[in-house]
């Protein structure tokens, strides 16, 4: 095990049983001091009621329009209280319209454990910037168009700081306020010492713990911002963060909030990947048409996971071969990095019945990431039974040099409408 991973993992355990002393410490006192409590409703983690302040997202656009004239930006306003479904409900705002790689300007008090890694890991599959700040509505104007406009003084308390660690780039301006402290069953912490636990309680509580410290190693936190927040009991005023901290701990990566984005180690396609055409980027919700000439293709993309927990994320592309008759496949993913000499040794292609063994083009570590880029050419008529097949399927296995094995299904919704299309405009 490298030594800055022990470093993370005994700061961890050291924080859980922190927490589990001071369960058991609460659970003591209250069956002390008032046994009839027991008979009561343990509070439950994550049960927050959809509150009219749930999380909302919208599309806007900055005004008045004269004031910022032809530079005028957009951005996605979240706002609101993280509640367990706020994951799922970005995703499906995610489908309405092409957002990755797009701003997203974040306020909340905080919420759900599980809604807000969610959201996190959204943030980041679809490569957004994460801005802490508020977005105020401007009356609409004479043609009917609201717009708004951007302020820095906004509060991102709880667990919005975790959920802004999602961002593949990061603002937090100096007048943003961050708070911190214990996550805490939402009905216990108005008296958390007089609440009851129950083992369930604990035992969801200290999962919920290991989940946000993995979870905050994952996007490329510091541990520090996870150990500040485990050191705030529910009966203490949250923490606020310096600036120093701010930096230190990586919540903040970039300097403007509208800084046009750089190419992401993390997230962007190596050279040679399909770039997107017309605001157009792979989904992952279906197979699209992208890039254009000699690079045009189809494409998508899908988180890579291993046994449920998503370790990075990968891109298929299928384009015109350069011989007659031929298409080209092509993989690139990244992941987290096992160790330093990890590489990806084998992949291979299932389309359909077929088996196609993939070439490694490269497999290195980029900025702390496993970046592996593969590939192979088959006949036309592979994937025209693809296409004809009553079970059609793509699917993409790999295997390490440390015998971590991968296997993503990546389904076919899409497939058949883009696919005939991309053919008759492939020159061969």
């Amino acid at each position: 095990m490298r030594a800055d991973v022990k470093v993370v993992v005994r700061g961890a355990v050291a924080t859980c049983l922190r927490l589990a002393m001071l369960l058991a410490l609460c659970a003591g006192a209250a069956v002390s001091e008032g046994g009839a409590q027991e008979r009561g409703n343990p509070p439950q983690l994550d049960r927050v009621p959809k509150r009219p302040d749930a999380m909302r997202f919208e599309w806007v656009r900055e005004g008045p329009a004269d004031k910022c004239g032809s530079n005028c930006h957009e951005w996605i306003s979240a706002r609101g209280a993280i509640v367990p479904d706020t994951g799922r409900e970005f995703e499906a705002f995610a489908r309405t319209r092409d957002i990755a790689g797009k701003v997203v300007v974040l306020e909340s008090g905080g919420g759900a454990v599980t809604g807000g890694l969610a959201l996190g890991r959204a943030f980041r599959r679809l490569n957004m910037t994460v801005v802490v700040g508020r977005t105020t509505m401007l009356p609409a104007d004479p043609s009917g168009e609201q717009r708004a406009t951007y302020t820095p003084r906004a509060i991102c308390a709880s667990m919005c700081p975790f959920v802004v660690l999602g961002g593949a780039r990061r603002h937090v301006p100096p007048e943003a306020r961050i708070l911190v402290h214990q996550i805490w069953p939402g009905a216990a912490r108005a008296d958390s010492m007089a609440a009851v636990y129950s083992a369930q309680n604990v035992a969801a509580m200290l999962r919920a713990t290991s989940e946000m410290a993995r979870y905050t190693v994952e996007m490329g936190g510091e541990i520090e911002l996870f150990d500040l927040s485990m050191r705030i009991p529910p009966w203490e005023n949250s923490r606020g963060l310096t600036q120093v901290e701010v930096q230190r701990t990586r919540l903040s990566t970039i300097s403007a909030p509208f800084a046009p984005p750089d190419v992401d180690a993390v997230s962007a396609p190596p050279p040679g990947v399909l770039p997107p055409t017309g605001g157009q980027q792979a989904l992952v919700t279906r197979w699209t048409l992208v890039g254009t000439g000699a690079k045009r293709g189809v494409a998508r993309r899908h988180p890579l996971t291993l046994e449920g927990e998503e370790i990075g994320s990968l891109l298929v592309t299928i384009t015109c071969g350069e011989q007659p008759l031929t298409m080209r496949l092509r993989y690139w993913e990244t992941r987290r990095l096992a160790s330093a000499d990890d590489v990806v040794t084998r992949a291979v292609m299932g389309l359909g019945r077929e088996r196609v063994p993939l070439a490694i083009e490269s497999s290195r570590a980029v900025a702390g990431r496993l970046q592996s880029v593969a590939n192979a050419t088959v006949p036309t008529g592979v994937v025209a039974k693809l296409l004809a097949s009553n079970r059609a399927s793509v699917a993409v296995g790999t295997l390490t040099k440390s015998k971590v094995r991968t296997a993503i299904r990546l389904g076919t919704t899409g497939l058949g409408q883009v696919l005939p299309q991309l053919a008759k405009e492939c020159p061969h």
